[in-house]
């Protein structure tokens, strides 16, 4: 496959660190000319997917502006100004649910939009996670924290009770790690 050519880049909208909106003109290899691609920039992401010694997923239920509704999802946050993955998943664990974990795998990344961009996504799975303080996020958003056993998740999932596409993709990464392991049908998997 080809690659696309930029031919001019005209900035939208800048709303730093958090979003910039920017217009493109590309040349095609095909020849095409197109005058208002747009592609927008937002930070990179992490989440998490932990699990507690028990074996419980932990996650956040509450409500989320953009949704206009309450929601389960998994620990998350944004990266600071060059900060490493890993280190970001550990902060937003501990922040939001308190907990802490020794054991971490990264899944991979992934780009929210593959024609506008909009940020990566880094999933992490956290096993053995402990409650080592009280959560202290900072987030503008109330949550209550769940311990949610490993055979419901599956069923919340195809109930539309996660809704957001970081959470749904940390879970997919866990789902699809379980069954190349053999493990049983929706069962997460060990460390």
């Amino acid at each position: 496959m080809r690659k696309w050519t930029r031919l001019d880049r005209q900035l939208l909208l800048d709303r730093s660190p958090w979003l910039r909106i920017y217009q493109d003109a590309l040349l095609l290899p095909n020849g095409q000319r197109i005058h208002d691609y747009y592609q927008v920039e937002s930070r990179d992401f992490v989440v998490i997917c932990a699990l507690t010694a028990a074996s419980e997923l932990l996650a956040l239920k509450g409500y989320k502006y953009a949704l206009h509704q309450e929601d389960l999802q998994l620990p998350a946050g944004y990266l600071e100004d060059g900060e490493d993955p890993l280190a970001a998943a550990q902060r937003e664990l501990l922040e939001e649910t308190g907990y802490l974990s020794q054991n971490w795998l990264k899944f991979g990344s992934a780009i929210v939009d593959g024609n506008r961009g909009n940020g990566a996504g880094h999933f992490f799975l956290a096993t053995g996670a402990h409650l080592h303080q009280q959560p202290s996020s900072g987030d503008l958003e109330e949550h209550q924290i769940l311990l949610l056993p490993q055979a419901a998740i599956p069923a919340l999932i195809t109930q539309g009770q996660f809704q957001q596409q970081g959470t749904l993709a940390c879970l997919a990464y866990v789902l699809a790690r379980a069954l190349t392991q053999s493990a049983a049908p929706g069962a997460l998997p060990p460390p």
